[in-house]
C-alpha cells in the first residue's frame, strides 16, 4: 500500500489542475490529499481533492503540454497511523458488508445477534435449532456461541441438533454428561461448539440456588441404623436416614450400597423377598420447612431410580401428602394427583422428574411416597438416589451437600451413639446420673433405646431424661467404688 501507485493511464490539459484517468482506483485505493503527482518524475504536483476513481485536481495548473493516455505516479504520502487507520476502515467495511450478507440491516438486528438465538424444538435431551442465516457447517460455528431457548427441561445427557447437521453431546467445559434440571424448561443456555462437543459455558440461574432440596440425605450417603434393616409386612420402618419404607406380603432387606449412577457414590436398594406384594419408600419433611408450600403452589419432586425385575416397569406411582396437625402423622391427606412416574427399563439408571400442583396448604409438613407397585420377587430389587424436592415447576440440578452438613441434618431427626454412657462413684446401691450433651439439639426430646449393654461394678443403665440438646443417663454402683456403663443408645426425634 506504500509504494507509488501507476495504475491506468491519464489526460492533462496545459494550464488546468484537472487530471482525468482510464483504469485509475483513486478512491478505492486510498489516493489522499498531500500525495504528489507527476508525468516525467521530475516535477510534482500535489494532490488537492480526490473527487472520483478518475478524476483528480492538483494544487496548480498542469505546466507541461497537453496529454492523453500518458503514463504517471502518484507518490503517496502515507503515515504509520494513517496506514493503520486506513486498514482498521478496510477491516470495518467487511464486517458491515458480511452483516449485510446476513441480514442484518438495522442497529437493533445487530444488536440482539438475533443470528445466534432461538428457540428450540425437540423433547427432553434431544433438541433441535435452526439460526437465521441459516448454518452450511457445523465447522462454521466453531467457537460461535449459541444462545437457545430450551422448551423441556432435560432428564440426563442430552443433544443439540443445530440446523439438521446431525446430533451432538452437550457437555461441561470439563467434559462430563449434564445431570437431570440442567437445562430448565424456558431457560436460557449458552453453547460453544468446540470442534466436537457443544460446552455448556451457561445458563439461567436457578431461583434459590442453594437450600433448593427439602429432603434430608437425598444421595443416601446417611446410614446410622448400619447398612441394612429388615422391615416387616404391614409397619413403616426408618431405614437409611430420613427413609421409611414399608412392604407387603413378606419381611424385605433394606440396605445402602454403593452400586449408585455416575455422580453419586451411595444408593437406597429395596431387595424382593417370596411372596412380597408391594413396597414403598417415603420421607416425610418437617413443617418448619414447609412453609411455602400453599395450595395453588407447584412443587417438583426428582431422582434416579434403578429396577432389576428382568423388564420394564410402568407401574410405579409418586405422591404427596400432608398431616392434619402440625408434624403429626397420625392422620394425612393428599395434598395433590397421584402421579406415575413413567416406564423404568430393566436394570439401567433412569432420572426421572414430576411437577405437583398443591390442591391443599402443606404447611403441617409434607411427605413424598413413591410406591413400587408391585410385588418383588426373590432376586429382584429396586433402588433410589439423588432424590430432591422443591418448590417450583421444574426440576434444577440435584443440590449436593457435604457429607459433614448431610450427617448434621440428619442428626436433628436420629443418631446413634456408642460410648461410655454413664459412671460414677459411690457406695453399693448408690445411683449415679450423667449429662452429654448433643452436637445438634433435636427436633424434640428424643426417645432413648440403650442397647448392647456391657457394665463394671454397675448395672441398671437407663435414661433419666432426655432434652432436645441433651440426655441424662444413670446407673446403679454395684458394690463401693467406681463403676461404669457403656453401650449404644438411639436417640430418635423422627416424624
Amino acid at each position: 500500500m506504500a509504494g507509488w501507485y501507476r495504475t491506468g493511464t491519464v489526460s492533462v490539459t496545459a494550464g488546468s489542475a484537472a487530471v482525468t484517468g482510464a483504469g485509475t482506483l483513486w478512491v478505492t485505493n486510498g489516493i489522499q490529499v498531500g500525495d504528489a503527482f507527476t508525468l516525467d518524475n521530475v516535477i510534482l504536483y500535489e494532490v488537492q481533492a480526490v473527487t472520483a476513481d478518475g478524476a483528480i485536481t492538483l494544487d496548480r495548473t498542469y505546466a507541461g503540454a497537453t496529454a492523453t493516455g500518458a503514463s504517471y505516479a502518484i507518490i503517496r504520502n502515507f503515515s504509520a497511523s494513517s496506514s493503520a487507520l486506513l486498514t482498521a476502515v478496510n477491516g470495518l467495511n467487511a464486517s458491515v458488508q458480511a452483516l449485510l450478507a446476513a441480514g442484518v440491516t438495522t442497529s437493533a438486528q445487530a444488536q440482539a445477534q438475533g443470528g445466534n438465538y432461538a428457540t428450540a424444538t425437540g423433547s427432553a435431551n434431544s433438541y433441535a435449532v435452526t439460526l437465521s442465516p441459516a448454518v452450511a457447517t457445523q465447522a462454521a460455528m466453531l467457537g460461535a456461541p449459541i444462545r437457545v431457548k430450551i422448551p423441556v427441561a432435560n432428564t440426563g445427557p442430552s443433544t443439540l441438533n443445530l440446523a439438521g447437521l446431525g446430533a451432538v453431546p452437550i457437555l461441561h467445559p470439563n467434559g462430563t454428561t449434564l445431570s437431570a434440571g440442567e437445562l430448565p424448561a424456558g431457560g436460557l443456555a449458552e453453547l460453544v461448539y468446540d470442534g466436537t462437543n457443544f460446552q455448556l459455558i451457561s445458563r439461567v440461574p436457578y431461583p434459590g440456588s442453594f437450600l433448593r432440596n427439602r429432603l434430608i440425605n437425598g444421595a443416601m450417603m446417611v446410614a446410622q441404623r448400619t447398612a441394612g434393616v429388615t422391615v416387616s409386612p404391614g409397619s413403616l420402618a426408618y431405614t437409611l436416614d430420613g427413609w421409611v419404607v414399608g412392604t407387603a406380603g413378606a419381611p424385605i432387606f433394606v440396605g445402602q450400597t454403593s452400586g449408585a449412577p455416575s455422580g453419586y457414590q451411595n444408593c437406597l436398594v429395596v431387595n424382593g423377598a417370596a411372596g412380597n406384594a408391594a413396597s414403598s419408600v417415603a420421607q416425610r419433611v418437617e413443617s418448619s420447612n414447609c412453609q411455602d408450600m400453599l395450595a395453588g403452589a407447584y412443587v417438583t419432586v426428582s431422582g434416579m431410580i434403578l429396577q432389576t425385575t428382568g423388564s420394564a416397569v410402568s407401574s410405579v406411582l409418586l405422591g404427596l401428602g400432608a398431616p392434619n396437625a402440625k408434624d403429626n402423622w397420625a392422620s394425612s391427606v393428599n395434598v395433590s394427583t397421584v402421579q406415575s412416574i413413567g416406564t423404568i427399563p430393566n436394570n439401567i439408571w433412569t432420572a426421572f422428574s414430576q411437577t405437583f400442583l398443591l390442591t391443599a396448604v402443606a404447611t403441617n409438613g409434607i411427605a413424598l411416597n413413591l410406591n413400587f407397585g408391585a410385588g418383588l420377587a426373590t432376586g429382584a430389587a429396586w433402588a433410589l438416589t439423588g432424590m430432591q424436592l422443591e418448590v417450583g415447576a421444574s426440576a434444577t440440578p440435584f443440590e449436593r451437600r457435604s457429607i459433614g452438613q448431610e450427617q448434621s441434618l440428619c442428626n436433628r431427626y436420629f443418631r446413634r451413639i456408642t460410648t461410655l454412657l454413664s459412671a460414677g462413684y459411690g457406695p453399693a446401691g448408690n445411683t449415679v446420673y450423667n449429662d452429654f450433651i448433643l452436637p445438634e439439639q433435636m427436633r424434640v426430646a428424643p426417645t432413648a433405646v440403650i442397647s448392647g449393654v456391657s457394665y463394671s461394678n454397675a448395672s441398671g443403665l437407663s435414661v433419666n431424661t432426655s432434652y432436645p440438646d441433651h440426655v441424662r443417663t444413670q446407673l446403679v454402683i454395684t458394690a463401693a467404688g467406681y463403676g461404669f456403663g457403656s453401650g449404644t443408645i438411639d436417640l430418635s426425634a423422627e416424624l
